[in-house]
């Protein structure tokens, strides 16, 4: 089946069994995703569930679909990445909809600033490094640069920072958020 967009309310059902079956997931966790993000993906069950997890009860979006949403949305004009790391990530970025006077703006995110949130001693913290610190550095852009974009909707490293899991539970997300 290539097309994941229901026609009614029988098709979608239909879709969210196939697709939480296919993802190995609760099919009640994949209609929690879509009827929270469906919208924000075309109603494309399978890329809904592919950008979304479901947290103690609450959806939130993967890492990938936070950059998903602010590349969809067409208001960014460039991004760079200025250095990727274990160390840090620094990115600089522009919007289409800003003055062509105002500059590009960087953000950054370091191993330090995982040292002050508690989050370095996490598994894939010590993994891959590199990738955590993109992930959490792109989602800080975008909740500071793109708030009309993300507002209101949490990353599921945002959630877990606040749950009690283990190393290997946690890191599992996190590896499939990126």
């Amino acid at each position: 089946m290539d097309n994941y967009t229901p026609t009614n309310a029988q098709h979608r059902q239909q879709l969210i069994i196939e697709v939480a079956q296919a993802r190995n997931e609760n099919a009640n966790d994949v209609h929690i995703k879509y009827l929270t993000f469906g919208h924000l993906f075309d109603n494309d069950v399978a890329h809904t569930a592919a950008m979304t997890y479901v947290r103690s009860g609450k959806a939130c979006l993967a890492a990938e679909g936070i950059k998903s949403l602010v590349f969809r949305s067409g208001k960014m004009l460039y991004i760079r990445y200025i250095e990727q790391s274990s160390e840090r990530c620094i990115i600089e970025v522009k919007r289409t909809d800003f003055p062509s006077d105002v500059p590009a703006q960087r953000f950054e995110y370091s191993f330090e600033d995982a040292i002050r949130a508690g989050n370095s001693n996490q598994l894939n913290y010590k993994k891959i490094p590199s990738a955590m610190l993109t992930a959490r550095c792109f989602v800080k852009m975008a909740r500071d640069y793109f708030s009309d974009v993300v507002a209101g909707y949490y990353s599921v490293d945002e959630m877990m920072d606040n749950e009690n899991m283990n190393d290997h539970e946690r890191a599992q997300i996190a590896a499939q958020s990126l």
